[in-house]
């Protein structure tokens, strides 16, 4: 026999259920594409889409230069911005007798350049001062 009590509980609808974001862990809404508390991606079209794929990768190479990560973040954030800090330079470097640099892309270049160093030093700094893991202190 079933209690009145569980006869005048609703059965539970999507509306009511929350998803938790796999970066801080806040229950979000279940409709929602990225996590209004740290910008995490939560679903597959946050990912999928044009735009929001852009919102998604920024969150990557956000948490990377927020957070201390371990080596291989480190060094893939190293040879994504390492590109676009040597890219940004040559341009400013390059004559302008050869043509190809007007004032248009030395600003871009330097742009480039300075966005591309801040994220380099951030990410380092952040690296080399994070707390070391018991398994990278043994070794």
């Amino acid at each position: 026999m079933i209690s009145p009590e569980m006869q005048s509980s609703k059965e539970p609808t999507i509306q009511d259920e929350s998803m938790l974001c796999p970066g801080c862990l806040t229950p979000n809404d279940s409709r929602a594409h990225f996590c209004p508390n740290c910008g995490a991606p939560l679903d597959s079209y946050a990912s999928s889409a044009p735009f929001e794929r852009l919102l998604a990768q920024g969150y990557i190479f956000r948490r990377l230069g927020e957070k201390p990560g371990g080596l291989l973040g480190f060094l893939g954030v190293w040879s994504v911005f390492g590109v676009f800090a040597l890219m940004g330079t040559s341009v400013l470097l390059v004559p302008a007798d050869i043509g190809v640099p007007n004032y248009q892309s030395r600003i871009v270049g330097a742009v480039l350049s300075l966005i591309s160093i801040a994220m380099l030093w951030q990410t380092t700094r952040r690296y080399f001062s994070r707390p070391k893991s018991s398994e990278e202190a043994e070794s």
